[in-house]
């Protein structure tokens, strides 16, 4: 929760999820395929029996956490919270 006034100018008061997906920069998308990509190597290395769904659910979750990042990013320049 954000207490006080944005230290930025305001470009969208009300993004939704269109707006953010837009705003999103080079280095958010790198963000997220670097969280992705790290996950799935983590699961295949850490699910010995059963790799390939290890990973692929690992993949899964590391892009949902990623893109929660790249959100938060791009959420945060909209509203003028941060540059």
């Amino acid at each position: 929760m954000v207490f006080g006034a944005p230290k930025y100018p305001v470009k969208n008061p009300a993004p939704d999820l269109g707006d953010c997906v837009a705003a999103m920069r080079p280095g958010d998308i790198v963000a997220l395929a670097g969280i992705t990509t790290g996950s799935t190597l983590f699961g295949w290395f850490v699910g010995k029996p059963v790799r390939p769904q290890t990973a692929s659910t690992a993949g899964a979750l590391g892009f949902t956490a990623g893109f929660m990042y790249a959100y938060q990013n791009a959420y945060g320049r909209l509203m003028g919270y941060t540059q």
